[in-house]
């Protein structure tokens, strides 16, 4: 090869290389809002472009929180409009050293018949769902019925143990149910 032909290949090779590079830097940003957070960790804020697959699929922003050991204790997860209209928070997710709770914030569309606004999920250690609490919208026929929060449990194999019901307080309402 010609000395000419080598520098044009090298040219080429680099040029590609800040192409791939700036595909990727436009793609995702990442930014440390914090060092110290609540869990003693990190905290960063990524957000994406059009030009990256989370984008595609409807995230927008994913905030991290991260313990002073590097494990990720809690994740917000904010999506396009396009993808939850009502809301712009989507999901949030806790890890703690029990488990994880998966929080989801459903559009009005999604939230049914019963208005739902506010479903979480507590998962335990070995990731099977053991509790989900339910949270109803103003309007919703539940609401009406003085039902704010409905907790339901469950047992290792998936079925309904009982089922409680709360009011804006606190305070038990309706007939609770239990499963044996």
């Amino acid at each position: 090869m010609t000395k000419d032909i080598q520098i044009e290949v090298i040219a080429y090779l680099a040029m590609a290389l800040f192409l791939c590079i700036s595909t990727v830097a436009l793609a995702k940003t990442e930014v440390v809002i914090s060092k110290k957070n609540r869990f003693g960790g990190m905290t960063k804020k990524i957000n994406y472009s059009d030009q990256d697959d989370n984008y595609k699929a409807g995230i927008k922003q994913v905030i991290e929180y991260s313990d002073s050991h590097g494990n990720k204790r809690k994740i917000e997860f904010y999506t396009r409009k396009k993808h939850s209209p009502t809301f712009n928070l989507y999901m949030i997710i806790h890890y703690k050293s029990t488990g994880k709770i998966v929080e989801l914030f459903p559009s009005d569309k999604e939230s049914g018949g019963q208005g739902v606004f506010k479903l979480v999920f507590y998962y335990n250690e070995m990731n099977k769902l053991h509790k989900r609490e339910d949270y109803f919208i103003k309007g919703s026929p539940i609401l009406e019925l003085g039902v704010f929060k409905r907790v339901i449990y469950y047992d290792e194999a998936g079925g309904v143990t009982g089922i409680e019901h709360f009011d804006k307080i606190g305070k038990k309402v309706m007939p609770q149910q239990e499963y044996n």
